[in-house]
């Protein structure tokens, strides 16, 4: 079933930090971090819930020993154009030389987004960021950033190539203050991203690799990774994560992620819940479109197929990932993550005018009516 192409014409752009340091207490390495980038004025960018209800900045601040570091915690959800104006502000008269950041990626793109603003007016270098991320939504990896439009509260998305962070730290001990809920969707975020990969249109084997590990990690240790006690599969789980992105150099944006993004902001759903209630649907529909891909996916998940065909085996998937978000309490539909569908032609509509612009309509093949019927499967 496996589908060789090592030899046609294969493009790949690293984009990965210039350095990602991982594994239990790693954020103690943050010092000599700091020291090798010469930094002298860092702040610390994170959200109001981190700041507030966590000790994760108190203890950052007496690792890297100031007593006095500037904190903005005002990264808010979706990244607010007045809080990426705000922190711009503060980098402006702060005179600040590095940014902390701390927290999910709503932290991540308003730090993105304020930092290529300076480097816009200084025409300089952009300030270089420090990532600890709290989650698995590994944006820290992609050169992505999104925002959210203050007239019209749509989330846009923007490609800066120029975004990346010059360094990440992925230390399973900061993300015990994370909400289960939080922590796991966005685990499914990492899933969506690594079976993307897999079935691309533009399939990389490089990328193959790391996506179908990174599918069989994650499937086996989510579950164990809740608790105090489950820093081995929280880092397991961070790693898995960082492999799911490898595709960001190889190819574009993918359907279930494109989807993603345009529903979620319609109906005020975070991207690692949105995850969770497309996937199953998303792997269904395209099943017929993508069984080589599928059958090594649901290989790397360790379902067994002993008698049924390939389509067969690879539609039992869906069933396995509702299973494994039920068991991991983790809504499944838009009914269930507290939302419901009012204005569906609307949305569906105003979804496949996106598509259409960023030529996404090839695994679409009945337009509106294939995202109403999608909505509709998700919806309850």
């Amino acid at each position: 079933m496996y589908r060789t192409y090592y030899g046609g014409l294969q493009i790949y752009r690293p984009v990965s930090p210039e350095r990602i340091v991982s594994g239990v207490g790693s954020a103690g390495e943050l010092p000599r971090i700091l020291r090798h980038l010469g930094v002298s004025r860092p702040i610390i960018a994170t959200s109001n819930s981190v700041a507030t209800r966590t000790p994760l900045v108190d203890h950052l601040s007496k690792t890297i020993g100031y007593d006095d570091i500037t904190v903005f915690s005002s990264c808010g959800q979706y990244s607010p154009e007045d809080d990426i104006n705000a922190l711009n502000e503060v980098l402006t008269v702060s005179a600040v030389d590095c940014i902390i950041a701390v927290g999910g990626n709503s932290v991540l793109d308003t730090v993105k987004l304020a930092t290529g603003r300076q480097d816009i007016d200084s025409a300089k270098e952009p300030i270089p960021q420090i990532v600890l991320p709290t989650t698995l939504s590994a944006g820290e990896f992609t050169p992505e950033v999104g925002r959210m439009e203050g007239a019209t509260d749509t989330i846009r998305w923007l490609p800066d190539m120029w975004a990346a962070p010059k360094a990440v730290i992925l230390d399973p001990v900061l993300t015990l203050y994370t909400p289960d809920e939080l922590w796991l969707a966005t685990g499914f975020q990492a899933l969506a991203y690594a079976m993307e990969a897999v079935w691309s249109h533009q399939p990389h084997p490089y990328v193959d690799t790391l996506a179908l590990e990174a599918i069989s990690v994650l499937t086996r240790e989510l579950p164990r990774a809740r608790g105090e006690n489950s820093l081995e599969a929280r880092a397991a789980c961070q790693i898995s994560a960082w492999m799911s992105t490898s595709d960001i150099g190889a190819k574009g944006r993918s359907l279930s992620r494109f989807l993603g993004h345009q529903i979620e902001s319609a109906l005020d759903i975070s991207h690692g819940v949105m995850s969770c209630v497309l996937l199953p649907t998303i792997m269904r529909l395209l099943a017929t479109s993508t069984i080589e891909a599928q059958v090594r996916i649901d290989n790397a998940m360790g379902i067994k197929n002993n008698t049924d065909t390939p389509l067969e085996y690879i539609t039992r998937a869906g069933d396995f990932l509702e299973k494994l978000a039920w068991e991991l309490g983790l809504p499944t539909t838009i009914s269930a993550a507290g939302r419901d569908i009012s204005e569906l032609d609307a949305i569906a509509s105003d979804i496949v005018v996106a598509a259409e612009t960023l030529g996404m309509m090839e695994d679409l093949p009945e337009g509106v009516e294939t995202i109403k019927a999608l909505l509709r499967r998700v919806c309850c």
